[in-house]
């Protein structure tokens, strides 16, 4: 089952308050349990040259990593992080991370939002990874 994302000015009209909040309120469902958290943090082994970054995937429905790796920051290691993801969740779910560009390398366009911190669609891996710092 592929999930299909319209922009609300696509189908809300604009002065439509009762379907405006309906569509809020389906969009925020929608988010909580088909929009997967990304995120990466480093940390070191042994010593602070031999950095290591550590790949997360949140289901925030249920607060479960659902995939993880150990590795580099760049491009191989943001496709094995993907890799690892299961693949009902790379079918069907949207991904929420930050701004790095690694993620929009390897993810489809329509199923990756870089977003801010402050929209809060990452709040669950933040907090996440300030408990593992």
């Amino acid at each position: 089952m592929k999930w299909l994302f319209f922009f609300e000015e696509d189908i809300v009209p604009e002065n439509d308050l009762l379907m405006q909040e309906v569509y809020t309120l389906e969009r925020g469902l929608r988010v909580e349990f088909l929009g997967i958290q990304l995120d990466e943090l480093w940390s070191f082994v042994g010593n602070k040259k031999n950095k290591q970054w550590v790949w997360f995937a949140l289901n925030p429905a249920n607060r479960q990593i659902i995939a993880f790796h150990v590795g580099g920051r760049g491009a191989k290691d943001t496709q094995l992080s993907h890799d690892k993801i299961p693949i009902f969740f790379r079918e069907n779910a949207s991904f929420f991370s930050d701004y790095w560009q690694a993620y929009v390398n390897i993810f489809a366009e329509e199923e990756h939002f870089g977003i801010g911190k402050d929209s809060g669609l990452t709040a669950y891996i933040e907090r996440f990874n300030c408990t593992i710092r």
